[in-house]
């Protein structure tokens, strides 16, 4: 019998997302300075956009790539991932979309073959800083952007979901490209029986909430935790949620400042 690992959990859940259209890519293609799979940006660009990629040639010429790529992450810098990818990024007078939105029926062929031009990326061990192999366990990208974090925890193994919490809580810098707020739409932490998640990471501030079935997930024939990557993970159901459901919102806390004798306005986002 082999002996259980948290690599083995990795390879399950992997191979579920690539039999559901994921294609898998690898940490070497990540380039760290820009927080994004460049690769896999440009296939999209030229597949889904060349005319458009071509313009961009005669105005930036041998620095046409570079200048796509500090302009996406510059715009996700200001305006967060979301606005990013439903909006796209402008270049001189060239607009470049980075998602191409899902079909609202099958009744017109071309938008359905051209939202399948779209690329659902998932990348393993993930080393995500210069100068360090400090790596996340999976990252889920759309078109070569990051949008999901994933910290793994297998239970046969000693280790549960309290584990993936600490990792996030004590090993992973929001001072970090990829994991400053709005660089992704969200962070999972996961074990076989149980999901949470967070979408600002404070170190030990960061707050999580459970992201489960029910209070506790039912049971299955596989993990009791596996409906996140078999129901929420799938490509149709990530382009929902991006498309209907994420948007940044900035909440108005007021408190009474006792030393200053008034009340005042604390922002979280």
């Amino acid at each position: 019998m082999k002996k259980p690992t948290e690599k083995r959990f990795e390879d399950q859940i992997e191979i579920s997302l690539i039999d559901n259209g994921y294609i898998k890519d690898e940490t070497i293609n990540f380039n760290k300075d820009y927080c994004l799979l460049t690769n896999q940006i440009i296939e999209f660009i030229i597949d889904s956009q060349q005319e458009k990629y071509e313009k961009l040639k005669d105005h930036f010429y041998e620095e046409r790539d570079k200048k796509i790529f500090e302009r996406i992450d510059q715009q996700i810098k200001e305006f967060g991932v979301i606005h990013v990818l439903k909006s796209g990024i402008h270049l001189r007078d060239v607009k470049i979309d980075l998602y191409i939105r899902s079909p609202k029926s099958t009744n017109n062929p071309d938008h359905v073959k051209h939202y399948k031009k779209n690329k659902f990326i998932v990348v393993r061990q993930l080393e995500y800083k210069n100068a360090s192999k400090n790596s996340i366990d999976t990252v889920l990208f759309i078109n070569g952007i990051p949008i999901i974090t994933i910290e793994l925890k297998n239970q046969l193994t000693g280790q549960n979901i309290e584990n993936a919490i600490k990792q996030y809580k004590t090993d992973r810098d929001p001072d970090d490209k990829l994991l400053s707020f709005k660089r992704c739409l969200a962070h999972f932490g996961v074990d076989n029986d149980e999901v949470v998640m967070t979408t600002n990471l404070k170190l030990g501030k960061t707050r999580f909430l459970p992201f489960n079935k029910d209070i506790s997930n039912p049971i299955t024939e596989g993990y009791k935790s596996e409906y996140l990557w078999k129901e929420i993970f799938t490509t149709k159901s990530i382009s929902e949620i991006l498309e209907n459901y994420v948007h940044t919102f900035t909440e108005i806390e007021s408190v009474y400042n006792v030393e200053k004798d008034q009340v005042e306005d604390i922002q979280n986002t």
